[in-house]
């Protein structure tokens, strides 16, 4: 594992364990995220595919970003030079795994590597919230001690290779749904919905259920089409809307009712997602 991958795994209370893999690194990392708080990560430059889940959010200027508080696939390309990725973390329990291949070229040969090194280096940081990616948590689960040496190596090569093989079969799947019109036009009606009142709390099933359509078709319809989550276009949206208000005159209270929060959390949001807080909209 790289210096800069190994410190950001052991922030905090960490246990981590890391082997070689494909001339890169697969790790596994378990700690108690405490007191939380922002930070900045540097990235080494290659492959970065990763798996976990946490109170965060996270970003790029020019790669992207997530904000999340449920399981989470990433996989991300990072060039020459790394990538700083801000972040803020709130307090709590993380389990990931993953993997880094600084020089991806040299495993093309190797199943699912040449599609998913093709992927990610057409793409930004791409981000799964799915069915997939909470399955997928038991593989950041701790090793049976029972396993000790080459042995825990080869654990964690097998898991590497069912991240691979899940990640390869995803995309796959979100490449053919990207082009499919059913897939479009389920995403726009879902974006209209949304739009038409802001305030109203969506509920994925709810959503489905009205389009006719499964749970899972809704979020790879909507990700593929519009690059974001559901949740995350909701919250982006209504902090732009809730910006706005308040710059037209709106106090921050009246702006949250309107938008279906309570006043603290909207502010908690809010900060979040710009940096700081609604009421420097006043200054």
């Amino acid at each position: 594992m790289s210096d800069e991958l190994q410190a950001l795994a052991a922030r905090s209370d960490s246990s981590y364990e890391a082997c070689a893999f494909l001339g890169g690194t697969v790790w596994r990392s378990g700690r108690h995220n405490g007191p939380g708080g922002s930070f900045q990560s540097l990235l080494p430059a290659g492959l970065h595919i990763g798996l976990g889940a946490a109170k965060i959010r996270s970003f790029n200027e020019t790669l992207g970003g997530f904000e999340s508080t449920e399981p989470l696939l990433s996989v991300l390309y990072v060039p020459a030079g790394g990538a700083v990725f801000n972040t803020d973390i709130e307090p709590g329990r993380i389990d990931s795994f993953g993997m880094h291949l600084p020089n991806p070229e040299i495993a093309l040969d190797e199943p699912g590597i040449d599609k998913l090194f093709a992927f990610a280096k057409d793409k930004s940081l791409t981000v799964l919230q799915n069915d997939n990616a909470r399955h997928l948590r038991r593989l950041s689960a701790p090793i049976d001690p029972w396993f000790q040496g080459e042995a825990r190596e080869l654990i964690l090569h097998a898991r590497a290779l069912e991240l691979i093989a899940v990640l390869t079969t995803v995309l796959t799947e979100q490449s053919v749904s990207a082009r499919s019109p059913q897939h479009t036009r389920c995403a726009y009606r879902v974006r209209d919905q949304i739009e038409a009142d802001l305030s109203l709390p969506y509920a994925l099933a709810e959503l489905a259920r009205f389009n006719g359509v499964s749970v899972r078709f809704l979020t790879d319809a909507f990700r593929s089409t519009f690059n974001e989550s559901i949740g995350a276009y909701l919250t982006r949206r209504r902090m732009e809307v809730g910006a706005q208000l308040i710059t037209d005159g709106a106090s921050v209270t009246q702006a949250a009712y309107m938008l279906g929060y309570q006043p603290n959390s909207f502010t908690t949001a809010f900060k979040r997602h710009f940096g700081h807080p609604p009421s420097r909209l006043f200054d």
